[in-house]
């Protein structure tokens, strides 16, 4: 193979291999973990947040707005740290602080 084709076949693969999971599949399998704990799920409004990776772990920290079950809107501080499993369809949680709704 001819050196500048090796570069571009090295190019496709890298480009086409499938990466690890991203800050915005954290945030969402994160969202999904903090609805289940909620009182009413479907009016949760996420925002103030903030992303990052260690190692194989993310954590995500902000802020949730959801009701009660008086009906009155809470806000909750939350943090989530979160794991993929090897494949990175499925996740552990490792950590869940914060809620109190």
């Amino acid at each position: 193979m001819r050196p500048h084709l090796a570069v571009v076949a090295l190019i496709l693969a890298a480009s086409c291999g499938t990466s690890g999971p991203d800050r915005y599949e954290a945030e969402d399998i994160c969202h999904q973990f903090v609805k289940e704990r909620l009182k009413s799920p479907g009016t949760a409004d996420f925002g103030d947040e903030t992303t990052a990776q260690a190692g194989t772990e993310w954590t995500v920290t902000g802020s949730v707005d959801s009701e009660n079950l008086f009906g009155g809107t809470v806000r909750n501080q939350f943090t989530c740290v979160a794991r993929p499993r090897p494949g990175g369809e499925l996740w552990d949680l490792v950590s869940l602080t914060g809620l109190s709704n």
